[in-house]
C-alpha cells in the first residue's frame, strides 16, 4: 500500500516538475550523486486515522464494485532534492521551489492528481505541503535533508485484493408524511361529560412505496399510532376508541386516502388532553412522531 503510493507520487511529481528536475523523481533511497539532480520521495511516518464517527464499515474504492476493508491513514511524506555533482545548495533550493509549487496545485491538494480510477491500493482525500527544510550548510553534521514535507490523507488497501460481497438488498420500503398533520374539525367543541366526537386526522401521505429495481405498485400507507396524554405527561383524561388496540394505551388507526378517523370521548370534568400522532412501528407501538394536537374540554 505505502510503496504503491510512493511509486505513484514519484511518477506524477516527476512528470509535472520543470527541467532539470522533470522525469528525475524516484522513490527513496537516493542513488549516488551524478551528472543530473534527483528528486527523492518517501513516506516518513504513518498514523492510523480515527474512522468517521467511529464507523469501521467497508468502503467501495476504485476498480471494485464490492466494498473492501480499508485503512484510513495519515502519511507524512518527505521530498528530498539531491543536486548534481558540483551544483550544491543553490540547485537544491531550485528543486524545493519547483516541488513546493507543483504539490500546491489544486489537483494535488485534493489528491485527484494521483487518483486515476484504477486499483492503485490507495484513494487520497487530500495532500498538502506542511514545511520545508533548507539548512545553510546541508553538508554539516546533523543537518536535516534539504527538502519539504507533505501530509497525505486517504484510504489504503492492498491493491488487487477482492472486495467482500455482502447480502444483496432485495427491497426497501419507504413511508413518509408531509407535516404538519391536520385535525378536523380544527377546533372541536368538546364538552365535559359530553358525547363522543369523531376527529379526522389528515396526514397528507408523501407516498408509501417499495424500491426493488422493478415497477412495483405502491404499498398502503399503513396505520397511525395514536396515544392520549394529560398534563405533565400523565395518562389522558378522555378516552380514545375505534381502530384497534396497540401496546399499552396506544390505538392504531388505518389511513385511507390520507385520512384516519379517531373517536374521542371527553372526560367528566373540564381540562386539556394532548393527542400524539405517530407512524406505527410495525409492532403495535409508536414509531416516528409526526404531530401533536391539543384538545380543550370545556365546562357544560
Amino acid at each position: 500500500m505505502i510503496s504503491d503510493f510512493e511509486s505513484r507520487l514519484a511518477e506524477v511529481l516527476g512528470s509535472r516538475m520543470p527541467a532539470p528536475f522533470g522525469g528525475r523523481a524516484s522513490v527513496a533511497p537516493p542513488a549516488a550523486q551524478g551528472a543530473d539532480p534527483q528528486v527523492v520521495v518517501g513516506v516518513r511516518q504513518v498514523v492510523v486515522a480515527e474512522p468517521d464517527i467511529g464507523s469501521r464499515r467497508l468502503e467501495v474504492v476504485p476498480a471494485s464494485a464490492e466494498p473492501r476493508r480499508i485503512l484510513r491513514l495519515d502519511c507524512t511524506v518527505g521530498i528530498q532534492v539531491v543536486p548534481a555533482k558540483d551544483k550544491g545548495r543553490s540547485q537544491q533550493l531550485l528543486g524545493v521551489d519547483a516541488a513546493l509549487y507543483t504539490v500546491d496545485a489544486p489537483d494535488f491538494r485534493d489528491g485527484s492528481a494521483l487518483n486515476d480510477g484504477t486499483d492503485r491500493g490507495f484513494l487520497l482525500n487530500s495532500m498538502s505541503p506542511l514545511s520545508a527544510d533548507s539548512p545553510l550548510d546541508p553538508a554539516a553534521p546533523n543537518m536535516p535533508a534539504l527538502g519539504l514535507t507533505l501530509l497525505a490523507r486517504g484510504l489504503f488497501w492492498p491493491a488487487g485484493v477482492a472486495g467482500e460481497a455482502g447480502k444483496k438488498i432485495g427491497e426497501i420500503r419507504i413511508r413518509g408524511s408531509i407535516l404538519p398533520v391536520e385535525l378536523g374539525p380544527a377546533r372541536p367543541d368538546l364538552i365535559a361529560g359530553g358525547p363522543t366526537t369523531t376527529l379526522t386526522i389528515r396526514v397528507r401521505a408523501a407516498g408509501t412505496m417499495r424500491v426493488n429495481g422493478g415497477a412495483a405498485p405502491p404499498l398502503p400507507f399503513g396505520s397511525l399510532a395514536v396515544v392520549l396524554f394529560g398534563s405533565g405527561g400523565r395518562p389522558g383524561n378522555g378516552t380514545l376508541s375505534g381502530g384497534t388496540a396497540g401496546v399499552g394505551a396506544v390505538r392504531l388507526f388505518p389511513v385511507t386516502d390520507g385520512v384516519a378517523s379517531v373517536s374521542y370521548t371527553p372526560p367528566a370534568i373540564a381540562g386539556t388532553d394532548e393527542l400524539v400522532v405517530s407512524l406505527d412501528n410495525g409492532a403495535g407501538d409508536v414509531g416516528i412522531e409526526i404531530g401533536r394536537v391539543r384538545l380543550v374540554v370545556r365546562r357544560p
